[in-house]
């Protein structure tokens, strides 16, 4: 797709070029109309591509392929059974955050760290907002269903480690320091009713039906799986480095509330095992080993976000291609 936004880029630029010189010259006016036609072309491809985006009424998956890959002496396997079944699914939908709201999301965030944006260090890209404090703290938050990162810089100070008594020496490389290990100021063994407190004082409310893990010494994870509550459904995690003070730091908050639209009928297992005969998937671009065996262990319903913000079911396949493990995920909505 970049490849080609890239080779249409070259193929105007070139004609606008060629249209601008023929207006110079007399005898070359009459081939004006071999420049212009291509650029007339392209704005109606990407136009059309445009509506038929617009028009449509759920969003793009990630995964979906972008052409049909050659199955013919590829050795397929499967361990498991297809049912041939369909059924109707609940399609759920997630807020998109306009920039502004973005903003006000940061402040109140920082509100509650004593600190205010910091103007002068935000950056707006095209699915994410970056905004820093006026003191040590980062959060950049994703438009898509308002997931966010937060960092907060103080726990990789030296005067931090130093007030911990590690007493580590603070290094510098062109003039930038670099922050010192900071694994021994974390709190391990820490309890789900502390942790919530400690994110409770930052305005972040855990359901209580979140499961509760400390993963690693001082890194804990709240999940929910799928959980409906009313018309909605909560699903996601939300991870953390817990250190002394009650800070947070290292926080990913993927937890996401949907709420349900509609339903939609969607294929079979069997009919998305098709779709994997035909090649129908997004095979990894970046592996440049030919494909020569699939098998496949596995197959699972799982929802996830389209582009336009809809929480959607998918199959996904467990599968091992040239004996190495992976996933293949087919569209399951017709």
């Amino acid at each position: 797709m970049i490849s080609s936004i890239i080779q249409f880029g070259c193929a105007i630029g070139y004609c606008t070029f060629m249209i601008c010189k023929s207006l110079w010259t007399k005898e070359n006016r009459k081939r004006i109309v071999v420049y212009v036609l291509p650029m007339i072309i392209t704005v109606f491809v990407f136009l059309g591509i445009y509506i038929k985006y617009e028009n449509q009424e759920l969003g793009n998956l990630q995964f979906e392929y972008n052409y049909k890959i050659n199955m013919k002496n590829i050795d397929i396997k499967s361990k498991i059974n297809f049912s041939e079944d369909t059924s109707k699914q609940n399609i759920y939908y997630t807020k998109i955050l306009k920039e502004d709201e973005t903003k006000e999301f940061a402040k109140k965030f920082f509100e509650n760290l004593s600190t205010d944006i910091d103007e002068s260090r935000t950056n707006i890209y095209e699915d994410e907002a970056i905004y820093y404090s006026n003191a040590h703290h980062s959060i950049w938050i994703k438009y898509k269903g308002g997931t966010y990162n937060y960092t907060n810089f103080e726990v990789y100070s030296q005067k931090f480690s130093e007030e911990t008594h590690i007493g580590e020496e603070n290094l510098y490389s062109e003039g930038v320091a670099v922050a010192t290990d900071n694994r021994e100021t974390k709190i391990k063994g820490a309890s789900k009713e502390e942790i919530k407190n400690a994110l409770q004082k930052i305005g972040i409310e855990i359901p209580e039906s979140a499961e509760f893990k400390e993963v690693a010494d001082g890194e804990y994870v709240f999940s929910i799986n799928m959980e409906a509550q009313g018309n909605s459904l909560i699903d996601g995690k939300i991870s953390l480095s817990y250190y002394k003070d009650e800070i947070i730091s290292d926080l990913r908050n993927n937890l996401i509330k949907y709420d349900k639209v509609n339903q939609k009928e969607i294929i079979s297992e069997a009919q998305a095992y098709q779709e994997i005969l035909q090649g129908k998937f997004q095979y990894n671009t970046y592996n440049t080993e030919k494909l020569e065996s699939f098998v496949i262990e596995n197959i699972q319903l799982r929802y996830t976000v389209d582009s336009k913000g809809y929480y959607v079911p998918v199959y996904v396949f467990e599968v091992k291609m040239n004996d190495e493990e992976g996933i293949i995920q087919i569209k399951a909505v017709k």
